[in-house]
């Protein structure tokens, strides 16, 4: 009697678990102790393994778990960037950019450090790897109700520069991650995901022997590399003004 007892105890917990989730096995393994001890029968078991299962909250939503797991990378590469910047030189950037194709224009803000990993190729020209973080506004051309977002983001640049006596002459390149704040703009362009990676190739120049003043162009793809369907992407064309700190 007690062997069986045992074994049917065993399964309802089985059941139990799958139903309620780990965070109700204290619960019932306390349960089901007591029911042993007092041999309570199968009734007082089914009417735990009810509340139990009753009392779980509806589980997240397969987009709100993709939401989050998009922001981990973000967040890990946010408090990463600092700690690897050290010492390099702060800039702040802004720049505005156009994607006449379909239909979106953008105002972006970006913290910038600068030569966190530097190579003196030659006299004249360097390879650096700057780090950068960024905020930016999308408005639909069109002027369509809710067409606005929001973009977050981060990315390693390499920067290949040429030394000059009153200005260095640059261009750069990066493939970057961000995370948008909703996945439709401009009346229906949907994409698949918020997560989206930004790749970019750009030309600037930097002013004067501190290169304190800069100004440059940027060509930049986003879309999620076909992670999830649709995956229109984006192009913009940016034009910007940094000054470093």
């Amino acid at each position: 009697m007690e062997r069986n007892l045992a074994r049917y105890c065993s399964g309802i917990g089985t059941l139990c678990l799958c139903q309620a989730g780990f965070r109700k096995i204290v619960p019932l393994i306390s349960s089901v102790a007591v029911i042993t001890r007092e041999n309570g029968g199968a009734a007082s078991i089914r009417g735990r393994c009810r509340s139990l299962t009753m009392s779980v909250k509806k589980p997240t939503t397969f987009r709100a778990r993709n939401r989050a797991a998009a922001m981990l990378p973000l967040a890990a590469g946010l408090c990463a960037l600092p700690v690897a910047a050290g010492a390099s030189a702060f800039s702040m950037q802004g720049g505005y950019g156009r994607d006449n194709g379909h239909g979106v224009e953008k105002y972006e803000i970006a913290a910038r450090w600068d030569d966190i990993v530097q190579w003196q190729l030659s006299s004249r020209f360097t390879l650096s790897l700057d780090g950068e973080v960024n905020v930016a506004n999308w408005r639909a051309l069109s002027g369509r109700p809710s067409g606005q977002l929001m973009e977050y983001g981060i990315s390693p640049i390499f920067r290949l520069g040429y030394a000059a006596e009153f200005a260095t002459p640059f261009i750069e390149a990066s493939v970057g991650l961000r995370v948008l704040s909703h996945t439709e703009i401009a009346g229906g362009h949907r994409m698949g995901s918020a997560f989206q990676f930004s790749d970019m190739v750009g030309v600037g120049v930097a002013f004067g022997k501190a290169q304190r003043l800069t100004i440059g162009y940027r060509f930049q793809h986003l879309s999620n590399a076909g992670i999830q369907e649709p995956n229109p992407g984006v192009n913009f064309s940016m034009g910007y003004i940094r000054y470093r700190f």
